[in-house]
């Protein structure tokens, strides 16, 4: 069975659905690869993507348009079992769909967030408003849905009601997972992503503006008008600004710190708290995320959305931490990820929905 995943801009080191699909690609290749053949698609002007990675240069201003991929598609649109579209809202996505008309190309929508509310909220609004009434047209020829928590699943059925949705999780690899225990970091907060206003950054920043005995590093680009502005108006001496990480380096920094901290709006998933999970640290994430048992596992914590007092309580919860207690939070968190996600299970379960479509 030949299955494409196909996905916008790719950036291995700071994109969630990036890190999730090549999860998904590598545990076929390990676990099924006698009996699928998947391939992972994408749209990018990098010179150093990996070579399993096939890549058509865009034009961004276009949706992404990319004539060279337009007709590779349609020629071997009969050789194609399944095609997986990640996101929503580019080129690509319409022309799948539209093609699904002329062939028995299955489709599979992973929106990766992209009917969430908050999510629907920016942006060209109204550029948003006139695309989604023209996907609800045609999202009958989707023939599953893959969400990958309660709440997307929710997002999803608010858009189109005769949806038939695959609730699987993102994976990690438990090669990457370090089970030695951790006793050598710093007193630190780390937040790491985009810096985007969905992402809630200045309730985060204004918590540490007034907690000076916090320390907190920002790690995502700063290449946008909205991220110069955060960084110029919130840097202090408790507050920094980082450059973007490498892979490597970026479970390095996690694996250094004490605790990440997710304030977002809305989130899909948060493939960065796995991230640090499998680094063996702890979480304080918000509970409009979809990662409300966290503390059930006491792997870290969860605060109610936007209130200010009720973050900081959980700040200062985990800042005087014995180290006794830490490591038993820091252990908890990997085997709750370990558990959870791991990548054999999330095969199996896609494995399944991909099955159920031919």
């Amino acid at each position: 069975m030949r299955i494409i995943h196909l996905i916008g801009d790719i950036n291995i080191a700071e994109s969630g659905p990036t890190q999730s699909v090549n999860c998904i690609v590598d545990g076929f290749s390990k676990y099924q690869k006698n009996s699928f053949t998947l391939e992972l698609w994408t749209f990018s002007s990098s010179e150093t993507l990996p070579e399993h990675i096939k890549s058509f240069k865009p034009r961004k201003k276009l949706f992404y348009f990319s004539w060279s991929f337009t007709k590779k598609i349609w020629k071997e649109r009969k050789s194609i079992d399944i095609i997986h579209l990640h996101g929503m809202w580019l080129y690509f996505h319409f022309y799948i769909l539209f093609i699904a008309f002329f062939s028995k190309i299955k489709v599979v929508l992973s929106p990766r967030g992209s009917f969430a509310i908050e999510a629907l909220k920016q942006g060209k609004n109204f550029t948003k408003k006139i695309l989604l009434n023209v996907i609800k047209i045609l999202l009958y020829k989707v023939n599953a849905f893959h969400a990958t928590s309660d709440q997307e699943k929710k997002d999803i059925l608010r858009i189109y009601k005769n949806a038939k949705i695959f609730n699987v999780p993102n994976c990690i690899n438990s090669n990457d997972i370090n089970f030695n225990n951790k006793n050598d970091f710093e007193n630190k907060f780390i937040w790491i992503g985009r810096l985007h206003p969905i992402k809630n950054l200045e309730f985060l920043l204004e918590t540490f503006n007034e907690k000076k005995n916090l320390n907190l590093e920002v790690y995502g680009p700063i290449n946008s008008d909205y991220s110069i502005k955060l960084c110029n108006h919130f840097k202090s001496n408790n507050i920094k600004f980082m450059n973007n990480l490498t892979v490597k380096s970026k479970n390095i920094t996690i694996s250094k710190s004490k605790f990440l901290v997710m304030t977002s709006f809305s989130e899909n998933f948060g493939i960065v708290i796995l991230e640090s999970l499998i680094q063996g640290t702890p979480v304080i994430v918000s509970d409009a995320l979809p990662w409300k048992d966290i503390e059930d596992y006491s792997a870290g914590f969860t605060y109610k959305a936007n209130d200010q007092l009720d973050f900081i309580s959980k700040l200062e919860l985990a800042n005087k931490m014995t180290d006794s207690d830490y490591l038993k939070y820091s252990n908890n968190a990997k085997n709750y990820a370990y558990e959870k996600f791991s990548q054999q299970s999330v095969v199996k379960n896609l494995k399944e929905m991909y099955l159920c479509l031919v």
